[in-house]
């Protein structure tokens, strides 16, 4: 594919990876918080390709708080995050054409784009704010005492 792309960290895979990587690969190392949330605020999606089966994902959350299309891997917890077709895509962990097209897919339609980023923002406002959070917490604390 012909599309920039923004590749952020390193980890033991970092050689083998920039090894393999297309010229339009822009590899940016590590970068600051902040720095990562410039980046992320500037791209047209974000890509989590995580074979992991992680615990909660910030970076996910983050994106979503910026209204960002999402493509991620299914795996855990991803899928309880992110409605697939509707606030971001998902593809098959380790299926590499699979996610190509899911990024063709974006690539292709701006206005999915839109639509995938704005969903996200939705749900990350009504399940994710610290506020929503705090109430959460508060209503098991309360049951607890009860």
């Amino acid at each position: 594919m012909n599309y920039r792309l923004w590749i952020a960290g390193e980890g033991p895979l970092f050689k083998e990876i920039k090894k393999r990587a297309p010229a339009s690969a822009e590899f940016l190392g590590w970068l600051s918080h902040e720095e990562i949330l410039e980046r992320l605020n500037r791209a047209a999606f974000f890509i989590f390709p995580s074979e992991w089966y992680e615990g909660f994902g910030l970076s996910l959350l983050e994106a979503m708080a910026l209204g960002k299309a999402i493509i991620a891997s299914d795996l855990g917890p991803r899928k309880e995050l992110i409605e697939d077709g509707i606030s971001g895509l998902l593809f098959e962990a380790g299926n590499a054409k699979d996610l190509r097209a899911k990024v063709e897919t974006l690539i292709r339609d701006a206005s999915l784009r839109v639509r995938l980023g704005q969903t996200a923002r939705e749900t990350y406002l009504k399940r994710f704010t610290p506020e929503t959070n705090y109430k959460i917490l508060i209503n098991i604390y309360n049951r607890l005492v009860k």
